[in-house]
């Protein structure tokens, strides 16, 4: 975001206050929800398929996509936030200009939503999983799914497997201090002798 005013801040208080549900759906800082736990990307299929409209989630799940993304959208144009152009986009048509500004506020709105927004909905016992399309031209976004119970378990796999890593770097962090301060030790001696 390059102009001042369109800070992610401004921008989520102003998509939460727009949005029916009060922003719920909305993270108060931005976070890298990409990292988030799930068994698989979507497949070049669906990534295809969502390039072309091709519904592949719950009509309300796209709709409260399309509802988050607009709020963007009209924030950033609120906020007064006007989009780099690429080189190749630079003409002298006045509606061109105005057609590549609009592609890359879309591009903009898309990308603050994969930051902002809580990729991860409940309907009953299923949880979904919603990406941003890669097409700007309206692409429909990506939706997987996944039973309540595959998910926790999942989750409470990957926890467990990242607990465990955590605690091996810990040890290589341990070991690597030490030998760095022997190190250091040797040094202080060899100098001072």
């Amino acid at each position: 975001m390059r102009k001042n005013d369109a800070t992610f801040e401004n921008v989520i208080s102003g998509v939460r206050h727009q949005l029916s549900d009060e922003g719920v759906r909305i993270a108060e800082t931005p976070t890298p929800f990409n990292l988030a736990w799930w068994p698989n990307s979507p497949s070049v299929t669906e990534q295809l398929l969502s390039d072309y409209g091709v519904p592949s989630g719950p009509k309300q799940l796209t709709e409260e996509f399309d509802a988050e993304v607009k709020a963007i959208h009209e924030r950033l144009d609120e906020l007064g936030h006007v989009p780099e152009v690429a080189k190749w986009q630079k003409t002298k048509d006045q509606n061109a200009r105005r057609m590549y500004a609009s592609l890359n506020q879309r591009a903009e709105a898309l990308s603050v939503w994969e930051h902002i927004a809580f990729p991860l909905r409940r309907r009953g016992d299923v949880v979904f999983r919603i990406s941003a399309p890669r097409d700007v031209l309206g692409g429909r976004p990506l939706v997987d799914a996944l039973h309540v119970d595959d998910f926790i378990r999942g989750v409470s796999l990957q926890t467990v497997r990242d607990k465990l890593e955590l605690a091996r770097l810990h040890r290589h962090l341990s070991l690597w201090r030490l030998a760095a301060g022997a190190g250091a030790a040797a040094v202080l001696f060899l100098v001072l002798a």
